[in-house]
């Protein structure tokens, strides 16, 4: 692995990772290199830039409508809100993303945080974790990015790894914006908790099991017993991810805010 991708991390402080939102895979991976472009000690947001062709393998787009495929998904993420309650017990709500540009001469796509993100992305100084971008680059699946989100930020929160983190049913339902699906805990077993737990055996540095909390029939809450995985390898990420990232790290930190 090499230097410059260690240095690819994904810094949000935990009230971003706890809040309430709904993804597809495709729409997260683009806000996750938005997220990793940025430093937490820059003063306002970078604007994301990447080759629309380099995305192509990345968002693992078959066919010839790279662009137009391209398009409804950053319309989508456009559209995704994100609702986080402050200490106080205020609640707000805005999008990921303010702004999305395609340059059809070259091929370049743009992306631009929302503004009222950066308490939570920027001068962060407590309450916040780091991801590095190959131990969630690799995951196939939206909710097992979210579990893994969820996870580390919580196996960390107190400063050393935790082994146990203990989440409350509802709360993590709420978290994964489940809504009213899968109501039946056999059905969030077997669509959310199961394909989350064999995809970070397979593509992460973590791995867990999990044993559930009863009151009075009704399962309440959920106990991740969480180890590090001994056969996760941390290879170099493919060329074309590698060159993307590095030159994602070529614009310089603005000082003021700026627009793309």
């Amino acid at each position: 692995m090499s230097e410059k991708n260690e240095l690819l991390k994904a810094e949000q402080a935990n009230k971003l990772v706890y809040s309430s939102y709904e993804m597809t895979l495709n729409e997260k991976r683009l806000l996750m290199l938005a997220i990793c472009k940025i430093s937490m000690d820059m003063a306002a947001f970078p604007c994301m830039y990447v080759k629309v062709s380099d995305l192509k393998k990345y968002l693992e787009i078959e066919g010839t409508s790279l662009h137009t495929k391209l398009k409804e998904t950053c319309r989508r993420l456009l559209k995704r809100l994100v609702e986080i309650e402050d200490e106080k017990g205020d609640w707000i709500a805005h999008q990921w993303v303010s702004r999305c540009k395609i340059t059809r001469g070259t091929g370049v796509l743009e992306i631009e945080l929302h503004r009222d993100l950066k308490p939570y992305l920027l001068e962060l100084n407590k309450h916040y974790q780091s991801i590095s971008f190959e131990h969630i680059a690799k995951i196939h699946k939206s909710h097992a990015v979210r579990l893994f989100e969820i996870l580390w930020h919580k196996r960390n929160e107190f400063g050393l790894p935790r082994n146990k983190v203990k989440i409350k049913l509802e709360e993590l339902r709420k978290m994964l914006a489940i809504g009213k699906s899968y109501p039946v805990f056999y059905d969030f077993k077997r669509r959310i908790l199961e394909p989350a737990r064999e995809e970070l055996e397979k593509s992460t540095p973590i791995r867990f099991t999990y044993t559930t909390e009863k009151v009075a029939r009704r399962i309440m809450s959920i106990t991740f017993t969480i180890c590090e995985n001994d056969d996760y390898k941390a290879d170099k990420l493919p060329p074309l991810t590698a060159q993307m990232m590095l030159d994602l790290n070529k614009t310089e930190n603005p000082k003021e805010p700026t627009h793309c």
